[in-house]
């Protein structure tokens, strides 16, 4: 793990070296993003190549350090002998800029980020992965390329699986080393901190001040669905951080002029990383592409929108290099479904002006699946509901799923919407972006089926009302005023941390007894309460090295049979007739599990015992029907 982290962080600074704009407040998180990129491209290459595996890594990252040493002896020698030096003229990130001092302020703000960090903390070491959109798709991907040690196509009935995976295979990163999901959520909790970054990079554009920048970040932070995200597992906060990202360089074009071509250039990474995370990054490209008009129109129409000099030839080779490793993260996935099922956008049905152009025409997820098309009417719907209902967050505590809520938590609903009317009237550059960011919201709801979740697909859009309030108050004459206002938004924050403790899904009893095992031994199985623990009574009964055989409907839970470890080995039965007993003699599978079992499957188990061609556990099978 070291060693592998070592070459990933080598190479990240050296792109970084090239890349960075010199803007300090653009050049944090164009760091973390770097990193981010460089940790995922090299894992997807290993995984295609079939190397994905720890020994594999630590021998080709150790060959490489050295070569690079060898190449570069002397400044390899100098980072060894005077690391700290080395480190300053190489990053070059100026924290510093940030100006800290022991004011009340900036003490409050570090109270604020520090209390933030430590639930974040508390949650990765202690809470193995629980939510439901990554017990049935995406850790299923994870724990199949580990054990395999390669990225393949997995056989499994659930549809969903076969969505673009980016996401996961930076997750896969953190879990290859320790071959255990222990550390799998520091995956996420990166892209966090790139979206927090990103939030204060915008505001810095925007002209506003550091501490109040600072504030509009931690705000955005605290927001509670973002927040929940950075511990989910899910592959929405990725979306959110690179979205964000992609924004604050194309303000600082619209504000200062194009400076050179790094910015163009990681914009495009963004966006085709983003196509690979997750395909609703099309939907939202209108702020993108608004801004770029801008753009356009104000700095190229009148004369000063211009190259900084002819890049070099081996400028123009990374520059290449970089967009075909962006485009293998984005497009990998829809080349193996055009493949794998005739349909890049498998599993869902792809239209234009209602004309089917991919898939079968009756594409179904759990409900109504995801559309390839607009729909006037999910626009109408989807918006009514935000606006009358989701907005208030009281049909449920926050939690992952965003089921009937928001998200956006007190502070947003209390403070932000009304500072983001001051901020539309009153800013003029923040008036393109809250525009911008409507107009994308609006496209969203137009793409996306009407469900309870769809909030979910908007972890980027409460960024609007952390720098419309940072606006409001900058715009305060009065101290006493801002005072006030600071009060009740602090208050408000504090309110959301409280609430996210819990995030609405995990028992006390769960907590305690997560810290008293110990950390390699912290699994979904023995957290999640689902199906009568039938998880954990299933890794009880069958023995390691036996193939464990799962049945369930599209939607399933499967990744909890994997066991932290990664151990188990698991294939998929299809019950549909009496040739699945063949096929576990086949295969030599004499244990199967069953989720949500039917009727029919129920009288096909019941022959195959009366037959005596299997043997039933009567009290396992009972606790799952009864659930």
């Amino acid at each position: 793990m070291l060693i592998g982290n070592i070459f990933v962080s080598m190479i990240a600074i050296r792109l970084f070296r090239i890349l960075r704009v010199k803007i300090p407040y653009l050049d944090i998180p164009i760091f973390g993003f770097l990193w981010i990129y460089t940790a995922t491209l090299y894992t997807m290459i290993l995984g295609i190549l079939g190397f994905l595996d720890s020994n594999k890594i630590g021998v080709i990252s150790g060959i490489v350090i050295i070569l690079i040493a060898i190449y570069d002896f002397q400044k390899f020698k100098y980072a060894i002998s005077h690391p700290i030096k080395w480190f300053k003229s190489n990053i070059s990130i100026p924290f510093r800029s940030l100006n800290i001092c022991f004011s009340p302020i900036w003490v409050l703000f570090c109270f604020l980020v520090l209390l933030q960090i430590a639930r974040i903390f508390y949650h990765i070491w202690y809470v193995p992965p629980y939510v439901w959109d990554t017990m049935v798709y995406h850790l299923v991907n994870v724990a199949e390329w580990v054990q395999k040690g390669r990225i393949h196509h997995i056989i499994n009935p659930v549809d969903r699986l076969y969505w673009p995976a980016t996401f996961e295979i930076l997750e896969t990163w953190f879990v290859v080393f320790l071959h255990n999901d222990l550390l799998i959520k520091v995956g996420p909790f990166l892209f966090y901190l790139v979206a927090g970054m990103s939030a204060y990079a915008i505001a810095r554009v925007l002209n506003l001040n550091r501490k109040l920048s600072v504030l509009a970040a931690i705000i955005y932070l605290y927001t509670p669905s973002l927040a929940i995200q950075a511990t989910a597992c899910k592959n929405d906060i990725g979306i959110a951080a690179i979205y964000l990202l992609s924004v604050a360089l194309l303000l600082d074009i619209l504000k200062n002029g194009y400076r050179s071509y790094r910015h163009i250039l990681i914009i495009i990474m963004t966006q085709l990383i983003g196509i690979g995370t997750k395909p609703y990054m099309a939907f939202i490209a209108v702020a993108p592409i608004l801004i770029a008009i801008f753009v356009i129109i104000k700095h190229r129409f009148k004369g000063t929108f211009h190259l900084d000099g002819k890049p070099p030839l081996s400028i123009i080779i990374l520059c290449i290099i970089l967009i075909l490793g962006s485009g293998l993260l984005g497009f990998y996935w829809y080349i193996r479904n055009a493949v794998v099922f005739n349909n890049p956008f498998h599993p869902t049905d792809f239209r234009i002006a209602g004309r089917l152009i991919f898939g079968t025409g009756d594409a179904v997820q759990f409900g109504p699946g995801q559309r390839g098309s607009a729909s006037l009417e999910s626009l109408w719907k989807n918006t009514w509901s935000l606006v009358a209902d989701k907005i208030f967050d009281q049909k449920s505590a926050f939690n992952s799923s965003l089921g009937n809520i928001s998200g956006w938590g007190w502070f947003n609903f209390a403070i932000g919407l009304s500072a983001m009317v001051y901020g539309l009237i009153f800013i003029k550059y923040l008036r393109l972006l809250i525009v911008s960011f409507i107009l994308a919201l609006l496209s969203l709801f137009t793409f996306i089926t009407v469900d309870p979740w769809y909030m979910r697909f908007t972890l980027w859009f409460p960024v609007v009302f952390a720098l419309s309030f940072s606006f409001l108050l900058s715009n305060l004459n009065y101290r006493w005023l801002r005072g006030i206002f600071m009060f009740f938004g602090v208050s408000c924050l504090i309110l959301n941390w409280i609430a996210m403790l819990n995030v609405g899904e995990i028992s006390i009893e769960n907590f305690k007894r997560m810290r008293e095992l110990p950390p390699l031994r912290r699994s979904t199985a023995e957290l999640t309460p689902h199906y009568a623990g039938a998880f954990k009574k299933t890794l009880q009964i069958v023995p390691k090295d036996k193939i464990i055989g799962f049945c369930f409907p599209n939607n399933g839970w499967a990744y909890p049979l994997y066991d932290s470890d990664f151990s188990r080995h698991l294939k998929y039965i299809p019950i549909k007739d009496m040739e699945f007993v063949n096929f576990m003699k086949q295969q030599n599978i004499k244990y199967l599990f069953i989720e949500r079992i039917t009727t029919e499957q129920t009288e096909l188990i019941n022959k195959a015992v009366e037959g005596g061609l299997m043997m039933k556990i009567e009290e396992f099978l009972y606790a799952l029907q009864e659930t």
